[in-house]
């Protein structure tokens, strides 16, 4: 994709000012656009989330031997002494 940009850029260099100025404002204004079009674009990051939970363990009670594994293997905080 930047050979073909970097080709269209070297074809520009060859037309006079007036008529690169105006190619400019061309790029810009369509740019503006598919800029304005990507943000209204859905995010697909739900896509994302397909492998997110691959770690968990397959069960319910796997989950809860490794939540107090966890919880039992962590000292206590200490009690609040409120003023």
């Amino acid at each position: 994709m930047i050979d073909k940009i970097q080709d269209v850029i070297e074809r520009a260099k060859r037309l006079p000012p007036s008529e690169q100025e105006e190619l400019l404002t061309q790029i810009e204004v369509q740019l503006e656009r598919l800029e304005k079009r990507v943000k209204n674009i859905p995010s697909q990051s739900w896509r994302d989330l397909a492998g997110a939970w691959a770690d968990l363990p397959d069960t319910v009670d796997e989950m809860f031997d490794a939540l107090d594994t966890i919880r039992h293997s962590s000292p206590p905080s200490p009690p609040l002494e409120l003023p």
